[in-house]
């Protein structure tokens, strides 16, 4: 775990996009279910909500969407 201090400039979470497309990396919102969906998903995501309510607000981890995204990196060639 990051124990460095986090500047209040620093997304950590972003929310699930109602409509359209994340504005940060352009995965559309369906993508996005796939990737925290399931039993062992690789990105992380949490729901904040009452007892009481039947909806809440899907909130995705950044720094785990992120380095999925960067895990299918390919080497470029002379580096």
């Amino acid at each position: 775990l990051n124990k460095e201090p986090i500047s209040p400039n620093t997304t950590i979470w972003i929310r699930m996009p109602r409509d359209g497309n994340c504005p940060i990396t352009g995965l559309s919102k369906s993508k996005l279910y796939q990737l925290i969906g399931g039993h062992n998903p690789p990105v992380r995501s949490v729901v904040l909500k009452d007892d009481n309510q039947t909806r809440g607000t899907r909130l995705i981890h950044l720094q785990s969407l992120l380095d999925y995204i960067a895990s299918f990196e390919q080497p470029t060639a002379g580096k």
